[in-house]
């Protein structure tokens, strides 16, 4: 049986940045990533915020298309237009971006096994026993520290008794040939018949390719149903789509009260440390990998496991990103409530030339609360004026 120091489940991005972080410092970490290749299936938008690139230490070679905007689609169809001249966002090659941090981690000294699943976990004595699968061979490895970093359904959060999400949002996406007249512009779509609680969107990587998609709340519908209401909604924008690759997944949603435990810290999707109005996890996630990483190499040096010492890990990431996500959640509480008449008449007052101007100047896809703290008196009187 093989012993390492620490041992990350999940080889995406924010397992990969708290493996190379912990590795630098010269500890032995192990990498268990389920998928033959790291960056795929592609389960991500691609959608980020340039400080995205910065917190994970990769150029801007990966940028695909540069983001100025957003057109939203209210679900009567009445466009709100929101253009402006700094780059909000950057559509990215995830594959690369998860590659290039693929190689960060092993540039730094950690070891990744491919195609390894994690099945099971128990204690022995002071450490941790991950039994394992990989085709038909069973492997166990003995860790001090085990992060989960697997997403939703996480091996580690069951592990420590971590609570289940307090949402879950499906999601449908794909790649697709498709004119955009506006290529720095994203669609946003918003409607109970095309997307429940959520939203769609069309996220524009040049002049005739695209990615696509929408979420929805309820798990009763149909996502394929949804998106294809959504082609036949706006005929003229979807015109001629040719869909290359389909993908989706399930984003967890809430503020976790306690992602650690003895031997044991959680990470990224699987803490759910994603932004509630948006659904993005990247950049959540890679400031809370640099916090988990923190907290580790300090328990190794100082040889203490307890869920003690590993409680600091809980009160740094909340300090940094838990108002943020309660803001979010408390907004994505009201908006999956609304009818659409609602929705319709909060766009159409907001689509006004000095609101559009406070929406350009302060909105923030990383940091929501920015703008939601200026537009808070008008959004209460729009939430609760009576129709």
């Amino acid at each position: 049986m093989e012993d390492y120091e620490v041992i990350v489940l999940g080889g995406g991005p924010v397992g990969l940045s708290v493996a190379r972080d912990i590795a630098l410092s010269g500890f032995s970490v192990l990498v268990l990533e389920e998928h033959p290749a790291i960056g795929e299936p592609l389960q991500c938008s691609g959608l980020v915020s340039p400080d995205v690139l910065h917190l994970a230490g990769i150029n801007n070679d990966i940028v695909i298309n540069q983001l100025k905007g957003s057109l939203v689609y209210s679900p009567s169809g009445t466009v709100m237009p929101l253009m402006g001249d700094k780059v909000y966002a950057l559509a990215i090659d995830r594959s690369s971006f998860d590659y290039q941090l693929y190689m960060q981690a092993l540039n730094a000294g950690a070891e990744v096994l491919l195609s390894t699943s994690a099945i099971g976990l128990e204690r022995a004595g002071a450490k941790v026993i991950v039994k394992t699968t990989s085709g038909d061979k069973q492997v166990l490895y003995a860790t001090k520290l085990i992060i989960g970093a697997e997403g939703v359904n996480s091996l580690v959060a069951q592990f420590i008794g971590m609570p289940p999400p307090e949402i879950k949002v499906r999601l449908f996406a794909a790649e697709a040939e498709l004119q955009n007249e506006k290529c720095e512009l994203v669609k946003v779509f918003l409607g109970k018949s095309i997307a429940p609680g959520w939203f769609g969107w069309i996220i524009p990587l040049g002049k005739q390719n695209a990615r696509g998609g929408g979420g929805v709340y309820d798990y009763n519908l149909s996502l394929y149903c949804c998106f294809q209401l959504l082609k036949e909604s706006y005929p003229g924008i979807f015109k001629d789509i040719k869909i290359k690759r389909l993908t989706g997944g399930i984003v967890p949603l809430g503020l976790i009260q306690k992602t650690y435990g003895s031997n044991a810290m959680v990470v990224g999707d699987a803490a759910c440390q994603i932004k509630p109005i948006s659904g993005g996890g990247l950049y959540f996630g890679l400031l809370c990998a640099r916090h988990c990483a923190s907290v580790a190499i300090n328990s190794l040096r100082q040889k203490n496991y307890s869920e003690e010492e590993l409680s600091l890990y809980q009160t740094l990431w909340e300090s940094e990103i838990g108002s943020e996500i309660n803001t979010g959640l408390w907004y994505r509480r009201i908006f999956s409530n609304f009818p659409d008449s609602r929705i319709d008449f909060i766009l159409r007052n907001l689509n006004r030339p000095f609101l559009r101007s406070l929406i350009l100047k302060y909105g923030d896809i990383d940091h929501p609360s920015k703008l939601s703290k200026k537009l808070s008196s008008y959004i209460s009187w729009l939430t609760h004026f009576d129709l």
